[in-house]
């Protein structure tokens, strides 16, 4: 099986989650079980499990000896996987001869269920450290929702409504899509709307029904937030003389921050924007603002326009 069948989303949720308490060490190994029971045939998932309990080392004894199962396991289903593992070495082969091999039966003992209770108090320990905290908490609000489960949709649900930092809201509330044959979406909307949370959270509240793209979404968006990001009439001549403004000078910047500067502008001469989008995709605001300036489409692929004027960023033209 190829391992980008695997949902790393539960994967990279479960590295947020602080494995300082024992609901908070068990959490975290349910969300990595579950990143294996998704794909359980790829030594890349058991792998990837395997090194970042193993890193725990002895302080967190059950996790490191988890680690150690899981890493024997990634070793059994590819034997050149010995070759990628950081942890690997004939002293720790010898060592770990006796130590059970993983299989999915024995890590049904270190799941718990996804209760919604822990998840905010665990949600709720990422509180220290002023922005790092902010955007660790929509990371993993992010990653939580992109595993499109709906034993998560009470807890995003928790925090569109609770939440007061605006980036965070919007992080859950622009994927309700991913629930709408699985809740009742519908009602959840007209709820958020009987309790005043529309203005609050627009204009993602309307992006939101725009993706769910229903009759009843339809009916509840606030088309003119729509048609300004909409793409759908723009018609860009690339002989246009239009110059980049400040702010979209600033938003090329804080995309070109995610790489060396020779790649990115290697990315944009040979067309490769398959590596931006992973940049620009990183903050739902700055999707927002790029569609507003007509760079960005609905479907969050760079327009015409948002190819010249990356080019033009970079001294191209």
């Amino acid at each position: 099986m190829n391992h980008y069948q695997t949902n790393m989303h539960y994967f990279n949720a479960g590295t947020y989650i602080k494995n300082n308490d024992n609901i908070g060490n068990a959490l975290q190994h349910t969300f990595f079980i579950k990143t294996i029971e998704s794909n359980p045939e790829d030594y890349y998932t058991w792998l990837r499990v395997g090194e970042w309990l193993f890193q725990l080392n002895e302080d967190h004894l059950n996790s490191y000896l988890l680690g150690i199962s899981c890493l024997k396991k990634a070793y059994d289903l590819k034997p050149e996987a010995k070759q990628e593992s950081y942890s690997y070495s004939l002293d720790n082969e010898k060592k770990w001869e006796k130590h059970p091999t993983a299989n999915i039966d024995m890590l049904k003992a270190y799941k718990i269920d996804f209760r919604i209770e822990y998840l905010i108090i665990q949600y709720q320990n990422i509180f220290s450290d002023g922005n790092k905290n902010l955007r660790e908490r929509i990371k993993l609000i992010k990653e939580i929702a992109e595993t499109k489960d709906s034993i998560f949709f009470n807890f995003l649900q928790y925090i569109i409504i609770t939440e007061i930092e605006f980036d965070i809201r919007i992080t859950a509330l622009k994927r309700m899509h991913y629930f709408k044959n699985k809740i009742d979406l519908k009602s959840f909307f007209e709820d958020l709307i009987n309790h005043k949370k529309r203005t609050i959270n627009e204009p993602f509240f309307s992006i939101s029904l725009y993706y769910i793209n229903e009759s009843w979404a339809t009916d509840l968006i606030d088309e003119k937030i729509i048609t300004e990001i909409s793409t759908e009439n723009e018609i860009w001549d690339s002989n246009s003389t239009e110059s980049l403004d400040s702010e979209t000078e600033d938003l090329f910047f804080k995309i070109s921050c995610f790489f060396e500067y020779n790649h990115f502008r290697s990315f944009i001469i040979t067309k490769n924007f398959d590596k931006l989008y992973k940049a620009i995709r990183n903050s739902d605001l700055m999707i927002y603002k790029l569609q507003c300036k007509k760079l960005l489409d609905l479907n969050e692929e760079l327009t015409p326009k948002g190819i010249t004027f990356l080019e033009r960023y970079i001294g191209l033209y």
